[in-house]
């Protein structure tokens, strides 16, 4: 009885170990987007490849938190992809030069600035602004 109970214990355990193997990631890009934005929108990618997921992408992350699945293959996306490398490379040599520098500064900073613009005077401008008509318009040279 015992080894009856252990043999389909062990069938399954196996049984879950290759549906889990087969199955692709949560995190996977099911297909490729048409979809191209801006690049100033985006800020971070991922390289997928095929072994785990169905299909080779870029997956694209933009400012606002989302992720766009793309063909590694299409120019605008190996723009997107070098212009984040740049990116990355400029903050590391900035961030270095910040470390040889000691976190100690020269140059004090102001306790405030101003940017705002004077308002402007005078009459304003627009449909919401115009006075409505009170009462009822006389109509001239007709007779009621």
């Amino acid at each position: 009885m015992r080894l009856i109970l252990v043999f389909a214990t062990l069938l399954c355990l196996t049984k879950w170990m290759v549906d889990a193997s087969y199955r692709p990631a949560a995190s996977c890009c099911p297909q490729w987007s048409n979809t191209e934005i801006p690049l100033s929108l985006i800020v971070d990618y991922t390289i997928q490849s095929e072994g785990i997921c169905a299909i080779k992408a870029v997956k694209l992350h933009t400012r606002r938190g989302k992720t766009l699945c793309s063909d590694p293959d299409r120019q605008w996306v190996r723009g997107a992809m070098v212009k984040v490398d740049m990116e990355r490379r400029m903050k590391a040599s900035q961030e270095k030069v910040q470390n040889e520098k000691g976190t100690t500064s020269n140059t004090a900073t102001p306790a405030y600035t101003t940017s705002k613009k004077a308002p402007r005077k005078g009459r304003r401008k627009g449909w919401r602004h115009r006075k409505k008509s009170r009462g009822r318009k006389k109509l001239r040279g007709r007779i009621n």
